[in-house]
């Protein structure tokens, strides 16, 4: 007997918004029937190439590609009919190098017009992509480039030279395209071409394009990896082009017409599946796209000088904008403290009770949080935070102060990123990543180790299937054999549970649990989540193990605590601030319900954030906790023996 029940209130406008679980298994009920897997434009589309075309046809002189060259210039465009001249001419030359289709041409930099024009170029010429990390070590980048046997790569130049030295033993690599500025040194090299001179040169012996079908793989994506060695997710056509399928449903059902005159802001690592499958699919979609200048430090000034319509970002971007932002309402006089917390705890309550955002509190959104909204250009009509679970206490402020929709989006690089999306103005949504996208199914798989039994309140492993699913790993059948089951299924080892409306709710993950001496079991994640709360704390990394009974925590403190206690080297050895954070942890984690044994009873300070080049965290910034326990293994067991004495 089948057994289908509609989770959702079912009115109108929120059918879409709704999951139906049928014999155990979720789906968006815009996908009850079949999963998606083209475009609205039919079956015509196959492949990235195909969605490329389609945005080109749109509107050949609308702008399509965007970038400053500095902090007093406006943005420069190229239009969609300029960029497919220089995808086609991309194409031509690595054709005329030898490279065949489906063979494998590297790419890795700062995000740029170029690059993203080499990758429409490799489609041009039917050749499988594989993004480098441009934070990747030679160990890694050589791996990569061995492993996925590359003929050639795209590099900015800022990046040319150490690729060119990592890469001389690579035996496939024949060619490396350098866009940007390349020294003259540089360009003496034979193996050296600059971007502009391939052009040049595919400009001038044009080939036909050599179209990839949908089961050709568009990209080998190596995960940053949060353990070990890189694996390379192959990433088909058919499913990238399923995943744009379900973000175009996701906007029109909810009322976001997406055209020329939207612009998205490019600065998250094009070698995340994140920003790949985005800056994919507003080319389809017929989009702006503008770069940043490759400089987190003057980001917010690009973001200014765009004024994107659309704004992504990783949980970590999000939280610096809340502390930044809330730091300077604590610390402003006692009428803007008073009417910055008057407005956002009405207009909390009024969203709360089912108000509209932009219906909760119009005076409100004139007087403060517009000038909020303004610090990402004034534009933005939608806000999506992915790549990890958003803080609720962070996703709560966005939603008051940014005066437009922020919802959460789920996925992994396995499954194409958007797997699924939460809807916006619906409050029973907020902290959840919302409904499947129409191109996937998804189950709960029973974890009884965790207590987890696989029911929808009960919670279990998340479980995908359908078009938008990898592949498999590059030549490791084994791991893939692991994670991706003969009938499709794809484990992601994150533990969630079924919610109101159809929902997904992230509630741990898998294998991040570790036990203490006691036998309790805590996961750090959780933790680190509740801890970031803390106006001292910046960035966070809980440890413990199952030779004690206590957790103790490498904290970076916020940019507010350095400036208070006397800046970055001074704070590093300050005993007193140590006390404080302890202090506060406890005070913070204990408000959200956290055991005694779950509240870090020993600090470290660093005074260094964990950035991507630090090694600490991966281009997302999730932290690599294997490469944090290793590194500061010696001040943990101080810690340790510090507090047993």
């Amino acid at each position: 007997m089948t057994m289908e029940r509609l989770c959702g209130s079912g009115e109108t406008g929120d059918a879409a918004a709704s999951g139906v679980v049928k014999d155990g298994v979720l789906r968006n009920v815009s996908g009850t029937d079949n999963l998606l897997k083209y475009t609205s434009a039919g079956e015509g589309l196959k492949t990235l190439y195909d969605t490329f075309v389609y945005g080109v046809k749109r509107n050949p002189s609308a702008e399509c590609l965007g970038r400053r060259k500095s902090i007093e210039t406006p943005y420069e465009w190229k239009t969609y009919k300029e960029i497919q001249s220089e995808v086609a001419a991309i194409g031509a030359y690595l054709a005329s190098l030898g490279i065949k289709q489906n063979e494998r041409v590297g790419l890795s930099g700062k995000n740029a017009p170029e690059y993203l024009t080499a990758i429409v170029g490799c489609f041009y010429a039917g050749i499988t992509t594989v993004p480098i990390y441009d934070t990747f070590g030679e160990t890694e980048c050589k791996y990569i480039m061995e492993q996925a046997e590359t003929k050639a790569v795209f590099v900015s130049s800022d990046n040319a030279s150490k690729v060119l030295e990592w890469g001389k033993d690579v035996a496939s690599l024949t060619k490396v395209i350098v866009w940007g500025e390349p020294s003259k040194e540089l360009l003496e090299n034979e193996t050296v071409i600059s971007f502009e001179e391939a052009v040049k040169l595919g400009k001038e012996s044009p080939s036909e394009a050599r179209a990839p079908t949908a089961e050709d793989l568009a990209i080998i994506m190596y995960t940053s990896g949060t353990t070990g060695m890189p694996k390379g997710v192959m990433l088909t056509h058919e499913a990238l082009v399923a995943t744009c399928a379900g973000a175009e449903s996701y906007f029109d059902v909810n009322g976001y017409k997406i055209d020329h005159n939207d612009v998205f802001m490019s600065y998250l690592p094009l070698a995340h599946v994140f920003d790949f499958f985005s800056e994919n699919l507003f080319l389809f979609l017929g989009a702006k796209i503008g770069y940043y200048r490759g400089d987190q430090k003057t980001l917010v000034d690009d973001i200014g000088a765009l004024k994107p319509t659309f704004f992504v970002g990783v949980p970590r971007v999000f939280e610096r904008i809340y502390k930044r932002v809330d730091g300077m309402v604590q610390s402003g006089s006692g009428i803007k403290k008073f009417l910055f917390n008057h407005f956002f705890a009405s207009k909390r309550d009024a969203m709360a009770a089912g108000k509209p955002f932009d219906k909760s509190s119009r005076l409100g959104d004139k007087l403060v949080f517009s000038k909020v909204k303004a610090r990402l250009g004034g534009n933005v009509r939608i806000i999506c935070s992915g790549g990890a679970p958003l803080p609720h206490h962070v996703e709560e402020w966005l939603k008051v102060t940014m005066c437009c929709p922020v919802v959460q989006g789920y996925g992994l690089t396995e499954t194409c990123a958007c797997s699924a999306v939460a809807l916006p103005d619906r409050k029973e949504q907020i902290g959840t990543v919302g409904p499947p996208t129409v191109s996937l199914e998804c189950k709960l798989d029973a974890v009884p180790d965790m207590g987890y039994d696989g029911s929808e309140s009960g919670g279990g492993e998340i479980c995908f299937r359908g078009p938008s699913v990898m592949k498999g790993y590059y030549q490791k059948a084994e791991a893939t054999a692991e994670v991706l089951e003969a009938d499709g299924w794809f484990h992601t080892g994150d533990i969630g549970k079924i919610v109101e409306g159809g929902c997904l709710k992230i509630v741990d993950r898998k294998k991040q649990l570790f036990k203490l001496s006691q036998g309790e079991y805590v996961s750090p994640e959780r933790v680190e989540g509740i801890a970031a709360k803390s106006p001292l704390v910046g960035q966070i990394f809980v440890h413990g193990t199952s030779t004690e009974a206590t957790l103790v925590a490498v904290v970076v403190p916020s940019e507010d605590a350095i400036e208070k206690y006397g800046g970055k080297e001074k704070c590093a050895s300050s005993e007193e601030l140590k006390a404080e954070i302890v202090k506060d942890l406890d005070k913070v984690c204990r408000a959200e319900g956290c055991k005694g044994y779950e509240v870090p009873k020993g600090v470290i300070l660093h005074a260094e954030e964990f950035t991507p080049e630090s090694g600490f965290v991966t281009p997302s910034f999730k932290l690599k906790r294997p490469t944090l326990k290793k590194h500061f293994a010696g001040e943990i067991d101080a810690v340790y023996k510090s507090l047993s004495s």
